[in-house]
């Protein structure tokens, strides 16, 4: 979570002007808003297509996933109408590494 600068305490205007513009863009960009956490797993089953449950300890049920990487033979599917406030579920089709972002973006940061 990004806490917001303290720009007040800034005596020079025009550093005080451009901690302000970084605190607002940080605000606004999707990805450093709390809520998406990064992981990256591997997924080696002993038969194919397997599914897996994994345990991401948000807290709620995420809505969204960014898929940032996936090396192997395999390929995944996330499950998304299985996914629960502890858990998401996943589907491949052999041996594959994922790394992604989970979460739920929304504008006001609500979930």
């Amino acid at each position: 979570m990004l806490k917001r600068l303290f720009t007040e305490e800034i005596n020079d205007r025009y550093a005080r002007e451009n901690f302000r513009r970084l605190n607002d863009f940080a605000s606004e960009e999707a990805l450093l808003k709390p809520g998406f956490k990064f992981f990256d797993i591997d997924i080696a089953e002993a038969g194919y297509p397997a599914t897996i449950t994994f345990l991401h300890r948000l807290g709620y049920q995420p809505k969204d996933v960014i898929l940032t990487s996936s090396i192997g033979a395999g390929s995944a599917t996330f499950n998304y109408s299985d996914f629960t406030s502890e858990t998401i579920s996943i589907t491949a089709t052999g041996d594959v590494k994922l790394r992604f972002f989970l979460g739920t973006y929304s504008e006001g940061n609500i979930r």
